[in-house]
């Protein structure tokens, strides 16, 4: 019997850089597994406009001997621990699977299927600059958390560390990175074993903290997340500036402390450790900034504050020899302004967070 499963997945990483997309390239990733017997196929989503972009990953899954409605669990479960994989190695947001079909084929050849909605083409596109996997480092790390004897927790920990990365808010990347950490500390106390006699519970983490991270001391995060989590203090706006400190040196020491556990090259550690996060941003917002006449009184604003209704015609897009994506598109605005009161624009604004890896320059507004 054979399950084919084939998954839509929106990501910030993808196989191919734009300006390789550009050239057609038919590579992907392929994955063969013993135990469920199965083969894993990513590749490169395209959608094809002015020029080809990149729409996540589509993922086909072969599935040998998998029977019933455990298939499709079994099936997500291998993808799953391949995104964990990618999502940790290039520091980059992907999210939960998407299906869109399944076939089930039978021994004697009888066969049955289902088929979904897939993502509508223009939404499932990537604004914001996907990473490209480094194969190298891909591998390196696949390659130590295959068979490794301590494989459950680690992958454990990266889908941790995937969570922290598609989380939004400062605090819920805090709470799943501290997880993540929480989860390899007994790994880091082993390894410290063969150096100090009857470490505590969190030596290994602090060693991480001292050697590597430097920055701040991991005590101090500790506290901070015992404040948050038991309840010690309301979440006030100077707490939430320490937890937003504490977000980046939080992950590069679960970056550091993973490597040490897998006995990944400081070339790789390192590398990963470099990246800032890339988050998926799949709507931009735009706006208009300029100056008012006439504006009434705040008790009149109060009742009649000034909106403006923008109204997009279809993008258009080409791509630079750096690989760099141009967006072009017009739009239509709508003002409703209290009574005399007039806004005169002089600047097109377009909004967007920074980890996204987007480029807002270059945007100009036609008279």
């Amino acid at each position: 019997m054979l399950n084919l499963f084939r998954y839509h997945v929106s990501a910030m990483a993808a196989i191919h850089d734009r300006k390789a997309l550009q050239q057609n390239p038919s590579d992907n990733l392929e994955f063969v597994f013993k135990k469920p017997a199965a083969r894993v196929m990513v590749s490169d989503n395209v959608v094809k406009k002015e020029v080809r972009l990149h729409a996540g990953f589509h993922i086909l899954v072969i599935l040998e001997n998998a029977n019933g409605p455990d298939a499709a669990g079994i099936a997500t479960s291998l993808v799953d621990r391949i995104l964990d994989t990618v999502s940790f190695s290039a520091v980059a947001q992907c999210e939960p699977t998407r299906l869109l079909a399944r076939i089930e084929i039978e021994n004697d050849g009888t066969s049955e299927g289902e088929f979904f909605e897939g993502p509508d083409p223009d939404d499932s596109i990537i604004i914001g600059t996907p990473r490209a996997i480094d194969g190298k480092v891909f591998r390196e790390i696949w390659t130590a958390c295959d068979g490794n004897p301590n494989e459950e927790r680690i992958l454990r920990a990266l889908a941790w560390f995937r969570k922290a990365i598609r989380e939004q808010h400062n605090i819920d990347q805090f709470i799943s990175l501290f997880v993540a950490i929480e989860v390899v500390k007994p790994l880091l106390r082993d390894l410290l074993r063969t150096r100090v006699r009857d470490p505590k519970e969190w030596d290994g983490v602090q060693e991480i903290f001292q050697n590597k991270i430097k920055t701040v001391d991991f005590a101090d995060v500790n506290l901070a997340r015992n404040e948050l989590l038991h309840g010690f203090r309301p979440l006030e706006p100077e707490f939430g500036s320490r937890i937003a400190a504490y977000l980046e040196p939080l992950r590069r020491a679960t970056i550091y402390g993973l490597g040490t556990i897998l006995g990944l090259s400081r070339e790789t550690t390192d590398r990963v450790c470099g990246y800032a996060p890339r988050r998926l941003f799949l709507k931009s917002q735009t706006g208009l900034k300029g100056r008012f006449r006439n504006l009434p009184e705040l008790d009149v604003l109060l009742t009649r504050f000034p909106e403006i209704e923008i109204n997009r015609k279809p993008m258009s897009f080409s791509v630079e020899t750096d690989g760099r994506l141009n967006i072009t598109f017009g739009a239509s605005q709508k003002f409703a302004l209290p009574d005399k009161t007039v806004f005169e624009a002089d600047t097109f604004v377009m909004t967007g967070p920074k980890d996204a890896g987007l480029d807002l320059t270059g945007a100009s507004l036609d008279e």
